[in-house]
């Protein structure tokens, strides 16, 4: 997910905030994962302010608590940085004492983060509306089927793609 819309710049960059607009398109978006079935078990986002904030207002619509990590490497990161972030991810133990692969939340920056959702539809005929880019908010889902430490083009596939569009 890209992070909502932020106010314009003046000032440092990292801590620019949310716009009131913004916090409406991130609850909008917890609301949506919610209702899709598609809340994260995991969250990792961006230090900086504007992801924070998205994540806070996405939570409240979300209507759960799910952890959070917040990455300084996250911050205006390259897809490859990104992708090593998701690659670095461990599985967890579940309740039955199994290892279990988690569904994980990615709260980042343009460009890096839409490219990182083109790198991993690779040749998918289904990434059509991710090149049309991603506006503030906008939410790409991928099924994997690995391990987070196998992930590759060929084993994420787009399920579907959410765009906030005048709320």
């Amino acid at each position: 997910m890209r992070h909502a819309t932020a106010n314009p710049g003046g000032g440092r960059d990292h801590e620019r905030s949310l716009t009131d607009h913004g916090k409406d398109e991130a609850h909008h978006v917890g609301r949506w994962l919610a209702s899709a079935g598609r809340a994260p078990d995991r969250v990792l986002s961006s230090t900086a302010l504007r992801c924070r904030e998205t994540w806070f207002a996405l939570s409240a619509g979300l209507g759960r608590e799910v952890p959070v990590e917040f990455e300084s490497r996250l911050y205006n990161a390259t897809p490859e940085v990104l992708f090593d972030s998701l690659t670095d991810l461990t599985a967890t133990v579940g309740d039955t004492g199994e290892m279990t692969e988690e569904s994980v939340l990615l709260i980042a920056h343009n460009p890096g983060i839409s490219y990182l959702a083109l790198d991993l539809a690779g040749e998918d005929p289904a990434p059509t509306p991710l090149r049309s880019g991603f506006a503030p908010a906008t939410t790409a889902c991928f099924e994997i089927t690995s391990s987070w430490a196998m992930l590759s083009p060929s084993s994420a596939h787009l399920t579907c793609y959410n765009a906030v569009i005048d709320l």
